[in-house]
């Protein structure tokens, strides 16, 4: 896995990096990973990926997203979305999932 300087597609991006690493302080969180040929938006001690969805929606987007969640899954990464929508009506939701799936994983 490519280590780099944090890289962010977007501000919503760039905002949810920034509340996820003030939130999570004990957990090693970087934005914009590459690894495997694909690049994850936000990765969580090396083994949960944080996916921001909502800022583009458009069909062709969704298909390629599905076929990178695939890859993530099939290299043992848990994967969480996070919708712009989801972000602007409860980050404490969004925040309890990834907190749940950390201690999951």
């Amino acid at each position: 896995i490519a280590s780099r300087k944090n890289v962010f597609k977007n501000t919503f991006e760039k905002e949810v990096f920034e509340v996820i690493n003030d939130e999570f302080t004990t957990h090693k969180v970087r934005a914009g990973v590459d690894f495997a040929g694909i690049n994850a938006d936000i990765m969580i001690d090396d083994k949960l990926i944080v996916e921001i969805d909502g800022v583009l929606d458009e069909f062709t987007q969704n298909v390629k997203e599905t076929k990178k969640q695939a890859i993530m899954e099939r290299l043992g990464y848990e994967v969480v979305h996070v919708t712009k929508r989801e972000w602007g009506l409860s980050k404490d939701a969004a925040l309890d999932r990834i907190r749940s799936s950390l201690v999951q994983s």
